[in-house]
């Protein structure tokens, strides 16, 4: 398995201060409320393969014999349409109108989500919240999402970790129930105070910090508005003081001993009665209405980093895995991803673990960027190599069921593997796709089978994409007659899947390419039958058309590191820096006015295993203040 990855590897690859905060708004404090009953979570929803003769080589075909095709298809689509496009004869009743509005009333969820994208790229970057459902007329159960037909093993929610968006919510729940110990309580706080440096000093970047009064309360000038010399100084601490206290031997220890924060630290605290969670709630609803404001135009990049760096900053609790997820993909879909890999490696600082949210995310970005490398070493984490992704408990008793998702490591503790879910498992083949290709592909949707890993018919979609854009009609075909199977799979189960329009407009492309039109107007009426519009349908077939072989956007990774903003500190900033005051133990926790809160005009996103990627090295390397 080692040598089929590294050959993967080498293949090339406004503000809600006092004054503008609006009625009913929620917001965090450095207080505790009272804990209103939690509704249950919604999850978006997202099993037996033959692999029989998928394994030949791609075919290509000639350019010029390919131009034909598409003009005769060209006209035939044409003809099509315009018979579809026929009024029919007769007057309406008014049943049928009372019909057709209820047909387009079921339709719209299904077209909004496919609407205005370019279906290439939705292959590969689908909403990264799994917010679209497998099917968009069933409801989520109260329980957690349905579990796609799949080509791996069936669904065992006994194993599933507690983090995962399958896990029952009693398990949720009791695993809510437990507190942090001071040691993670610490290193969290830290790693959300390297997170905000970096945020202030990427606006420093930008020219923003000048003007950083504008977006967020005064009350935090003296910590936002800091000389940029002394943000870095406080960054060079943060890091030095963070790696202290990971590798502090006391997991147990006095808050009071552990490594102290410089004076403007987060102070995080976890109630007895579990009212942090409400307020961790009410963070993550701020954060993602701040990013839904940048989307919709109603608020600037340069602000939306302040506001959430405020956010982070005031809140009293700390942040949640709901919150991670909601930074990661706010800043991955927000047009500027510079913040994405500072947010990944605080996600690994503050030792959070991973639901199929966190790790779809990042290997999308790892795919964005074009990192091979690091897409190969996450996955390797993913399956319990290396330092994986969580640990579980030290006392666990590994028995015969618990030995395949439970990995002993050589310094005796424990990697709990995350839980074969098809989503992920979609995300890596399309990396794979992406990096090595369709053989590549294929060899390993056979050896991660064995793990009970598979692909749901959202998932074979891209290698049936794949063959489309190569005209390779009989493993095409062969792709196509397993999705079928998938589908008549979830019938007989009571729960027939829809085939997604982008799934139809790839055997569409097929067929097209393989100059089989019998077989195209078979796919396209099955398409109409199943409720999509054929000129959605043709738009999305002329468009694919037309893009090529190329459909993945390749963006640069900025560079965000700790070392870009920290060479060039001097001793004498980095010797003034105050520390924060000591705890008093029997405090209680601070209370600070409701209406100063959380900013809350923005948008949308933990695991314990992720690479630190650029930081890694930085922060078991500790540097020191020039002199």
């Amino acid at each position: 398995m080692q040598t089929l990855w590294s050959r993967i590897a080498q293949t090339g690859l406004s503000c809600h201060c006092p004054s503008c905060v609006s009625a009913g708004a929620s917001g965090v404090a450095r207080r505790t409320t009272n804990a209103a009953g939690r509704r249950p979570v919604r999850w978006a929803l997202s099993s037996t393969f033959v692999y029989s003769g998928i394994f030949a080589a791609a075919a290509t075909t000639d350019a010029g014999f390919k131009q034909k095709r598409r003009e005769q298809w060209d006209r035939a689509i044409a003809d099509i349409k315009h018979d579809l496009d026929q009024p029919e004869l007769g007057k309406t009743t008014v049943t049928q109108e009372l019909a057709q509005a209820q047909k387009e009333k079921e339709e719209q969820i299904q077209i909004e989500q496919e609407k205005g994208e370019a279906v290439p790229w939705k292959l590969l970057f689908d909403d990264l919240r799994e917010a679209i459902l497998e099917d968009p007329h069933e409801e989520a159960h109260l329980d957690g999402p349905v579990w796609p037909t799949n080509t791996g093993a069936e669904l065992h929610r006994p194993f599933v970790a507690p983090n995962s968006i399958y896990a029952k919510p009693f398990h949720r729940e009791r695993a809510l129930a437990a507190r942090w110990t001071t040691k993670k309580i610490r290193t969290t706080e830290l790693a959300v105070d390297k997170l905000v440096l970096r945020m202030l000093l990427h606006l420093d970047d930008l020219g923003f910090r000048k003007d950083i009064g504008t977006a967020v309360p005064t009350s935090c000038s003296d910590f936002f508005g800091a000389p940029t010399a002394h943000l870095k100084a406080l960054l060079l601490y943060t890091n030095n003081r963070h790696m202290e206290a990971t590798t502090f031997p006391d997991t147990f220890a006095q808050v009071n001993d552990l490594p102290r924060q410089h004076k403007h630290g987060v102070t995080y605290r976890q109630d007895a009665l579990g009212e942090f969670h409400l307020t961790a709630q009410n963070l993550n609803s701020a954060l993602g209405q701040l990013f839904e404001k940048k989307k919709s135009g109603q608020l600037a990049y340069e602000e939306l980093v302040a506001k959430i760096a405020y956010n982070l900053y005031i809140s009293s609790a700390p942040p949640d895995l709901d919150c991670w997820n909601t930074l990661l993909c706010g800043f991955m879909d927000c047009g500027d991803i510079f913040l994405v890999n500072p947010t990944l490696n605080a996600i690994r600082n503050a030792n959070v673990r991973h639901n199929e949210i966190t790790i779809r995310a990042t290997l999308k970005y790892y795919i964005m960027v074009n990192s091979p490398d690091r897409f190969v070493t996450f996955v390797d984490r993913v399956r319990g190599l290396g330092n994986g992704l969580m640990l579980a408990k030290p006392t666990i008793t590994i028995n015969d069921s618990g030995r395949p998702r439970l990995v002993v490591k050589d310094n005796g503790k424990i990697v709990q593997k995350p839980y074969h879910t098809p989503g992920v498992f979609e995300t890596i083949v399309q990396g794979v796709l992406h990096f090595a290709g369709f053989d590549v592909a294929l060899r390993i949707c056979k050896d991660m089978r064995c793990e009970g890993w598979g692909l749901s018919i959202r998932g074979l979609t891209p290698l049936l994409d794949d063959r489309a854009r190569n005209a390779d009609y009989k493993l095409g075909c062969q792709i196509w007659d397993l999705i079928k199977m998938l589908q008549a799979e979830s019938k007989a189960k009571g729960n027939q899947e829809r085939l997604f329009a982008r799934t139809y407009s790839a055997m569409l492309r097929l067929c097209s390419a393989c100059n089989d039109m019998p077989r195209f107007d078979e796919i396209l009426r099955e398409a109409r039958t199943a409720k999509y519009e054929h000129k959605d349908l043709l738009r999305m077939f002329r468009q694919e058309m037309l893009e090529g072989s190329s459909a993945v956007r390749h963006l640069k990774e900025p560079k965000s590191g700790v070392q870009h903003y920290v060479q060039e500190v001097a001793l004498e900033d980095f010797q003034n820096i105050e520390e924060k005051e000591p705890e008093r133990i029997d405090e209680d926790i601070l209370m600070l006015p409701e209406a100063q809160a959380v900013i809350s005009s923005a948008g949308i996103d933990s695991s314990s295993g992720l690479a630190f990627q650029d930081d890694d090295d930085w922060l078991y390397s500790p540097m020191v203040a020039r002199p």
